[in-house]
């Protein structure tokens, strides 16, 4: 059996924005091969580095911690950082 080893970037707590502007709090994690996106401790949803199509930051004077990953052929995901 051959067994790839993901090598862990980043990882932090997180607000994930859903459809509703709804702020969530998830673990996310950036890894060499995915985006991870943690709710406690359930795996929600996995993006792949090779699907993401970019990252925007907003430039509103309201929210400049706002954030967003363009994944191809899939639907977006908002986020905000404190980072």
């Amino acid at each position: 059996s051959i067994y790839l080893l993901e090598t862990l970037l980043f990882s932090d707590n997180i607000k994930k924005i859903n459809m509703f502007d709804w702020n969530q709090q998830r673990i996310f994690v950036i890894t060499s091969e995915k985006i991870y996106n943690i709710k406690k401790l359930k795996l929600k949803r996995f993006i792949l580095l090779s699907k993401l199509g970019g990252i925007s930051k907003t430039t509103a004077p309201t929210n400049t911690k706002e954030f967003t990953l363009h994944v191809n052929q899939e639907y977006d995901y908002r986020f905000v950082s404190e980072m």
